[in-house]
């Protein structure tokens, strides 16, 4: 009998420690913001169109299209294909040129080969060239530098303000008395953010032009104040800022709209056409649900490479620094009708540090509580509560994978392992206003995130935790690339390049059959578990009943079908799949008690999709996936 999930023993603290991990993930950021979200390189996605009903729906994608420099659909990295993974020091790193400048030397040093990589391989975007002056690779050498000393906690000099209110805190407007470039030069412009609220640690913020770099000093008079008392406290002291937002013109030519933001520890967001923010992403996550807490990583400064006249793409590098982590990042902007944002990263370990036990890669987080899954709550009288509602993931064959997502009575850990991950997010697949019915929220308009590796990804897999919550104002579920443990001790440093997108809500990066609602039966009965599964897509609804098509449905040997039917949807003109399915036997009373999380391993997992025919095995929809929560 295979055993489905592993059973942890309780751990109060550092659950406690985990939730904080919701508060440093509100979306505090982007606010009320016209959001939208990305056009994705495995499937490109036109502008969405309103439908009758009102909500947004994505034109369908262009089948086998991708964006410039996305990696193609089979390539694989074969047994040890090279990663650009660096553990030498740099050649003539220099301590004293501090963060305004850059170390002496390139700070190049030794490739190491990667045993067993895997990930979409090599034909992936080349990484972007540098010109003269300031560079990646000098940040890379800084970062080199700082990994050879200690951890220095980061700045709270902003903690005085830390208790004013968000509201009194937004109210604090960035108002210079002349921007950072001239307004005609480029589309792009950044807002610099003020300390306060939940942002008492700063960062120090530079333009780099013509490989120069400039510091920003923090100046009270480029803040306008609701309170005078307030801002006198602030002219007292010597302060650095919170982050930045950039503006671009996103939604109408001549009115740029807050549209990307870094703000808080290593958090950052976008936004996108039509849409609202949703999803955000982190720089890495460091042991998530560990024993002792997570280890926290920083942006401690940023350099903002001032954009040539018209171009379209804006330039951000980053230093990070945690505990026993340091790392130099690198992220190239592009709005359009979605958010585009390739993101590279070095990190190395501290001098007499060693790995997190977690290390995640491309890590993205959202807010789920209910949805027509749980049939609404009882609690809460909108029919739905939400910013996303499921995990996508895609396989080097071509797969497309759903799993709903849920908000269970215990910490809840699921692991995939796609062959040759083409990449994944935490998707929002309903943008029918009617199904959530908040004015205020719109949780039918928010963004979702999809992340594609340009490298191949080291040996791993990727996870995804869902942490029980009654808030909406935490971001509970969060997504990301496991680095497997054992490949990292024997290295020093570890490379990543991804690109991630923010999308529109509905929109799909691929053109497959898509699952557009699930629904379960309330287990009134321990004998079964019953699925009603819509399935929709311009192929799905144009096969007849008469044509008909037919499902393929896996469970663990422990947890078999009992029932199952594929009919016609005349309304839709979608298929629904019924299933009934053994689910697996509770946990005894004193494991309920002591469990404080629960591990799934997928041996109980439950996965179904439609093909043409028995004999046409070729999946014409996603994978949907489910894993029962614990019990």
């Amino acid at each position: 009998m295979g055993k489905a999930r592993r059973r942890l023993p309780a751990r109060g603290p550092f659950l406690l420690a985990f939730f904080l991990i919701a508060l440093f993930c509100v979306a505090g950021g982007l606010g009320p913001l016209t959001g939208s979200d990305p056009v994705p390189a495995a499937a490109q996605v036109a502008d969405a169109a309103p439908s009758q009903d009102g909500a947004q729906k994505p034109a369908a994608p262009v089948p086998g299209a991708r964006a410039e420099g996305a990696p193609a659909g089979g390539a694989t990295a074969g047994p040890g294909a090279a990663l650009p993974g660096d553990d030498a020091a740099p050649k003539e790193a220099d301590p004293a040129a501090g963060p305004g400048g850059p170390p002496k030397g390139d700070g190049e040093g030794a490739a190491q080969a990667a045993p067993e990589a895997q990930g979409p391989a090599p034909q992936a975007a080349p990484a972007p060239k540098e010109g003269p002056g300031f560079s990646f690779t000098q940040l890379e050498g800084i970062a080199r530098v700082r990994a050879r000393g200690e951890f220095r906690a980061q700045s709270k000099d902003g903690s005085f303000l830390k208790g004013i209110t968000e509201g009194a805190w937004r109210q604090i407007s960035y108002q210079p008395r002349e921007p950072l470039w001239p307004l005609g030069r480029s589309d792009f412009q950044v807002g610099l953010e003020h300390p306060g609220f939940i942002y008492d640690q700063t960062v120090a913020v530079r333009l780099v032009e013509g490989g120069k770099v400039r510091e920003l000093p923090f100046d009270p008079s480029d803040f306008s104040y609701p309170d005078p008392g307030l801002a006198a406290a602030v002219r007292a002291r010597a302060l650095g800022f919170a982050g930045f937002t950039v503006l671009f013109p996103r939604n109408a030519p001549g009115v740029p709209e807050r549209t990307v933001e870094f703000l808080g520890a290593n958090h950052f967001k976008a936004a996108a056409r039509h849409s609202d923010p949703g999803v955000s992403a982190r720089a890495v996550i460091l042991n998530p649900a560990q024993p002792g807490g997570e280890e926290f990583a920083y942006f401690r400064e940023f350099w903002i490479f001032v954009p040539e006249p018209g171009s379209s793409e804006l330039q951000v590098m980053a230093l990070m620094e945690s505990q026993n982590l340091t790392g130099a990042y690198r992220f190239l902007i592009r709005p359009g009708s979605g958010t585009v944002m390739d993101a590279e990263a070095r990190i190395f370990l501290r001098q007499g540090s060693a790995w997190p036990r977690k290390v995640g890669i491309a890590p993205m987080t959202g807010m789920y509580l209910f949805s027509e899954k749980e049939n609404g709550s009882p609690y809460d009288w909108r029919p739905e509560l939400h910013g996303v509602d499921a995990l996508i993931y895609a396989d080097g064959a071509g797969d497309y994978f759903h799993r709903p997502l849920n908000n269970p009575r215990k910490l809840m850990i699921s692991g995939f392992d796609p062959d040759r991950p083409m990449g994944f997010g935490l998707a929002q697949k309903d943008n029918n206003f009617d199904h959530y019915q908040d004015i205020g929220r719109r949780y039918d308009r928010r963004t979702w995130l999809w992340a594609e590796p340009l490298d191949p990804l080291p040996p791993g897999r990727l996870e995804l935790m869902e942490i029980p919550s009654s808030l909406e104002i935490h971001d509970n579920v969060l997504a990301f690339w496991s680095v497997d443990n054992h490949w990292l001790q024997e290295r020093t440093a570890l490379h990543a390049r991804y690109r991630l997108f923010w999308m529109p809500p509905a929109s799909t990066p691929h053109s497959l059959g898509r699952v557009v609602s699930n629904r379960l039966l309330s287990r009134t009965s321990k004998d079964f578990q019953e699925f009603y599964l819509d399935f929709e897509g311009s192929v799905l609804n144009s096969i007849t009943p008469v044509e008909g098509l037919a499902s393929v449905v896996t469970t663990g040997p422990d947890n078999p079908v009992l029932e199952k039917s594929l009919t016609k949807n005349s309304v839709t003109g979608g298929w629904r799949l019924r299933l009934r399915v053994k689910p697996p036997k509770e946990g005894g009373f004193v494991d309920n008690l002591l469990g404080s999380q629960e591990e799934v391993d997928g041996s109980q997992r439950v996965s179904a999709h439609l093909v043409r025919g028995e004999n046409l095995p070729q999946p014409i929809s996603e994978r949907f996936l489910y894993d029962f929560p614990p019990r």
